[in-house]
């Protein structure tokens, strides 16, 4: 089983679908993929699939911000580094 962190994608995305009433036919649409290839996504607890880092950003844009990148265990490392470098510490801590 894999852990809460690495689910979190999935389950921000299955959640985002439900509370909004998005089918996934509507939202693979929209964001230009496959309804298989989303549900592969939605459903990869046993091959842990992730999105690529641009369809990472896409569902982060598709969901205004509900799903960001970094709910995805692949990219929260980078996520990380982006806002380090875009707020750098000020020193006076």
């Amino acid at each position: 089983m894999l852990a809460m962190c690495e689910l979190a994608g999935m389950e921000k995305l299955s959640r985002y679908l439900t509370d909004t009433g998005t089918r996934q036919s509507q939202f693979a649409d929209a964001l230009g993929i496959s309804r298989s290839y989303l549900n592969e996504l939605l459903n990869s607890e046993a091959t842990r699939k992730q999105p690529s880092p641009a369809l990472a950003v896409r569902i982060e844009n598709a969901t205004k911000g509900g799903v960001p990148v970094e709910a995805w265990p692949a990219y929260s490392v980078l996520a990380d580094r982006s806002r380090r470098h875009r707020n750098p510490p000020s020193g006076d801590e």
